[in-house]
């Protein structure tokens, strides 16, 4: 029964870990897109997007 015990708590550390890396790289990853998709890289507010239009 402990060593059960052992390998579910070392188990679901290593999932925890494993999904917080993964998420990081994933909301990168999507962050970038969307920067990329939208250009919008070097504008620091609407205003200036609004601008490109004029």
């Amino acid at each position: 029964m402990k060593t059960q015990f052992v390998i579910l708590t070392i188990a679901l550390v290593l999932v925890q870990m494993f999904s917080e890396s993964e998420a990081e790289f994933h909301s990168k990853v999507w962050g970038d897109l969307v920067k990329s998709l939208l250009g919008k890289r070097e504008l620091r507010s609407f205003d200036q997007f609004d601008d490109l239009y004029e």
